[in-house]
């Protein structure tokens, strides 16, 4: 697999991810629902994404590059 373009950024920027376990309950046994819960929140999000993590029970909301952090909290 050929390696992307490497493309500059600016320097000291930064970027926030929150990583997530999808559980059901009563149980809370892992849930293999990631990509519904993506694809019901995807157009409610002003900024960033959500897309998976490792496997189905786990997703990540993220933001873009930030120049700082009052950027990212926009």
């Amino acid at each position: 697999m050929p390696l992307a373009d490497f493309h500059r950024s600016d320097p000291f920027t930064l970027g926030i991810e929150l990583e997530l376990q999808v559980v059901n309950p009563p149980g809370y046994d892992l849930s293999q629902d990631a990509s519904t819960l993506i694809a019901d929140v995807q157009h409610q999000l002003t900024v960033g994404e959500a897309k998976h993590d490792i496997t189905e029970s786990m997703l990540e909301i993220a933001t873009g590059v930030c120049r700082d952090i009052s950027h990212a909290q926009t």
